[in-house]
């Protein structure tokens, strides 16, 4: 089993419903599915955990060495993105 395997085998082993999906946080358009899909599978949302974040070497890059991209693409992702699917 890989990650993913794992994550959605556990839940379903005790008799309990999950849905797998993947967003680009820095899309509003893309949350707005995610959201949508999730509604439609579950009837609402009750809990959220939002716990996603940017990760790699632009991440984990020497704050000097970070271009403006790269600081765009963390705060994109690991700060708004964070707002929007709250919201």
């Amino acid at each position: 089993f890989d990650e993913r395997h794992r994550a959605e085998a556990e839940p379903r082993l005790a008799g309990k419903d999950i849905l797998w999906q993947y967003a680009d946080l820095r899309k509003p358009a893309e949350i707005d599915a995610m959201v949508r899909e999730t509604v439609a599978a579950f009837g609402g949302i009750d809990v959220l955990v939002n716990s996603a974040s940017m990760t790699g070497r632009s991440a984990v890059a020497p704050f000097l060495d970070c271009s403006l991209e790269q600081i765009d693409d963390i705060l994109d992702t690991n700060l708004r993105g964070t707002m929007l699917v709250s919201q």
